[in-house]
């Protein structure tokens, strides 16, 4: 995902990647079969692990996405993972401004308001986090567990890209979806998105 292989190269042997990072052959083992695990390589036996085509990748990993967005080909990446996440999320804002109970409008407010609280905080380890589950408590308020399954690791993915600024434009979606207006909350997700486009892009 760094570059220094692209898909149909063979990664050195075990012993050549055990003695350059000086760790067992065993631990060698471990991590190639993560990599196999997450789509990234293709062990083929007498040949040996073998970078795997984009295509079979596990975008959705926690790992994965991650690295791919901060890796050489990052801003076309991060452009197409906002447009998905403008498009699923979107559609989750505006399904949980219509479906949005009690309880689950009390975990939304609670979150925002971590989320506030963060932004003082020193680390951004303490306020991507925190946004990170205000993005979740919206797309679980949907009630969509299956557009939940790609939307919340994208949402993870880009909540460790994103900074304070981001705040008000998804307190302005939260608002959106807490006063049940599904046009709006759509709506708001989506300036929210293309602002942190904007940010990520012009700091490239």
């Amino acid at each position: 995902m760094g570059g220094e292989y692209v898909p149909g190269d063979r990664l050195p042997r075990e012993e050549d990647l055990a003695a350059t990072f000086w760790v067992s052959r065993g631990v060698v083992r471990e991590i190639v079969r993560a990599l196999e695990e997450r789509g990234l390589v293709v062990v083929r036996h007498g040949v040996g692990a073998i970078v795997a085509d984009r295509a079979r990748w596990n975008v959705l990993d926690p790992q994965v996405l991650p690295a791919i967005l901060r890796g050489p080909d990052a801003t076309a990446r991060i452009i197409q993972t906002i447009e998905h996440q403008r498009l699923i999320e979107g559609r989750l804002a505006e399904l949980a401004a219509q479906r949005l109970d009690g309880a689950a409008a009390q975990t939304l407010e609670l979150s925002l308001r971590r989320l506030r609280e963060s932004v003082d905080a020193p680390l951004m380890s303490v306020f991507r986090p925190a946004l990170a589950e205000v993005h979740r408590t919206l797309i679980v308020a949907a009630n969509h567990p299956m557009l939940a399954i790609t939307a919340i690791p994208v949402s993870e993915a880009l909540a460790g890209l994103d900074e304070p600024p981001t705040v008000p434009s998804l307190a302005r979606a939260v608002a959106a979806i807490l006063n049940g207006r599904p046009v709006a909350a759509r709506s708001r997700i989506d300036e929210h998105l293309r602002g942190l486009e904007a940010r990520l892009v012009g700091e490239r």
